[in-house]
């Protein structure tokens, strides 16, 4: 990657940041999962910002990163209530 490309990566992932995390809470309920969910997805959408930056929607194609990302990791899911009692 050289110099330009990094330039706006970073200024890509400064400025989605924190929608990314909200889109990862809304998954995961949890508020440190959500940033390390974040940051799982920005590091692959780093390691393929060539393909990114070309697609139509670059925010909409890392927003899919992160919930593939999502769907990949065993245990993670929305965090519920629990159920009422009865009474």
């Amino acid at each position: 990657m050289n110099a330009r490309d990094r330039e706006q990566f970073e200024e890509f992932m400064t400025s989605r940041w924190p929608a990314l995390v909200r889109l990862a809470f809304g998954l995961t309920g949890d508020r440190w999962l959500a940033e390390d969910l974040a940051q799982t997805a920005l590091a692959s959408a780093y390691a393929s910002w060539w393909r990114v930056r070309r697609a139509d929607d670059p925010d909409a194609y890392v927003r899919r990163i992160l919930i593939n990302a999502s769907k990949r990791r065993p245990g993670l899911h929305r965090v519920r209530r629990p159920a009422r009692l009865p009474g």
